[in-house]
């Protein structure tokens, strides 16, 4: 019958193999690890791009003032109107004038969604974006729900600066340039 050694005294090299295989072990379930949130991040940003979400190497489709657009979130955005407004009271420490966008958003989707005025970018003639000033909600219509089949009208307030334009309103991939 063979005789059982205690652990210390076993060769030295079953250590260095189980250690091995150990460190084997670990380093194929991080690499797995690794892969799979590659593979999930690659997919993410697939759906980010189907959506609409994700402008990084995109190209960006001009559209005309006063000419609807109709996005895969189910929404149809018509912007009115991009001009400064020296009447417009700001709320903010406001170093400029207003420059104010008109919006008619439509809700052509079957869910009901509520208009995010932050998913809209102002940016001025240098490429600057210009701030969302809190006057901006002050309005009832952004605190409610659009229904489907529903269209509300919505007035963004920006910080011009000190600004001229034109100014390019951005929503998604979508740029509306200012006369």
């Amino acid at each position: 019958m063979s005789e059982k050694k205690a652990l210390r005294s076993q060769p030295y090299w079953i250590w260095i193999f189980s250690l091995v295989g150990l460190n084997l072990f670990l380093l194929a379930v991080l690499a797995g690890l690794l892969f799979s949130y590659l593979g999930l991040a690659r997919d993410n940003e697939q759906y980010a791009r189907l959506l609409g979400l994700n402008q990084k190497d995109e190209t960006v489709i001009e559209q005309e003032l006063n000419k609807s657009r109709q996005f895969v979130t189910g929404e149809r955005v018509t912007v009115k109107v991009i001009a400064r407004d020296p009447e417009q009271e700001m709320w903010d420490d406001a170093t400029g004038t207003a420059v104010v966008v008109d919006l008619l958003v439509e809700n052509s989707h079957a869910h009901t969604f509520r208009v995010n005025p932050y998913s809209y970018e102002l940016f001025d003639e240098e490429g600057e974006p210009l701030l969302l000033d809190s006057v901006t909600f002050d309005q009832e219509s952004l605190s409610s729900n659009l229904q489907p089949g529903d269209q509300g009208h919505y007035r963004l307030v920006f910080d011009g600066e000190m600004g001229t334009g034109p100014y390019h309103l951005v929503h998604y991939d979508t740029q509306w340039t200012s006369e």
